[in-house]
């Protein structure tokens, strides 16, 4: 990516900051194709990159350095009040999905067996902090959504 070209790039396309829509300059068609994992993705230079990562460039004039979270989780979701910069770490905390082994339905709960009750725990710095066992998991889910506001301060 160090050969990126930015004229081309401004050239090839237009974005509309209110919409969030990437589209192409030469066919006036916006770029709405998916990936598996529902981000836009756009054919550029030869290379398909997520719109996203393009819609960053033409905005900043330059590509973003580290990935890029969509604010309120939404991946189509591409206006740039919507988009920022974070590390891996940072937009792990705004995952969305669970765990398939997940049972008890809620980000941060699983079932204790020794206890026989919901633990909630919470991941910081790669490492699991212990909250808690209620009788609930959503109790369990409300004592971690506390403790998200408090160690991820910055993720919905």
């Amino acid at each position: 990516m160090n050969n990126f070209d930015f004229n081309n790039l401004r050239q090839s396309f237009t974005y509309d900051c209110e919409s969030g829509v990437l589209t192409r300059t030469r066919t006036n068609k916006a770029a709405n194709s998916m990936d598996v994992h529902g981000y836009v993705v756009a054919f550029f230079n030869g290379k398909i990159y997520k719109a996203h990562r393009l819609i960053w460039a033409i905005v900043h004039g330059e590509l973003p350095k580290g990935h890029i979270d969509h604010i309120n989780g939404n991946r189509s979701d591409n206006r740039i009040q919507n988009l920022r910069v974070v590390t891996q770490q940072q937009n792990s905390h705004n995952q969305q999905n669970i765990n398939k082994r997940n049972k008890s339905g809620f980000r941060g709960v699983c079932w204790n067996r020794k206890s026989a009750k919901w633990q909630a725990s919470i991941s910081v710095n790669s490492k699991t902090i212990y909250i808690g066992v209620f009788s609930t998991p959503e109790n369990a889910h409300l004592a971690y959504l506390n403790a998200k506001k408090v160690y991820h301060p910055s993720s919905p």
